[in-house]
């Protein structure tokens, strides 16, 4: 294989030969949308959309409700 790269570098004069490809990989939870990746772009975070039934969201919405009905009405 080495034979075969030295070839193509000096006689056909190439200018680059690969040795590795970098893979990127993504992890994303059922309950995000919006995700996409293609070539070397990669969607933003600020275009994520968590959905209603993360556990998170239902965490934050239960915590903001508590807040709403412990604080004084005026």
């Amino acid at each position: 294989m080495f034979h075969l790269a030295d070839r193509l570098a000096i006689r056909d004069e190439c200018g680059l030969i690969p040795l590795a490809y970098l893979a990127s990989v993504a992890y994303v939870k059922p309950w995000v949308s919006g995700w996409w990746e293609f070539g070397k772009a990669s969607a933003s975070f600020a275009d994520l959309i968590v959905g209603e039934d993360s556990p998170r969201r239902s965490a934050v919405t239960l915590r903001a409700q508590r807040a709403q009905t412990a604080s004084p009405s005026s």
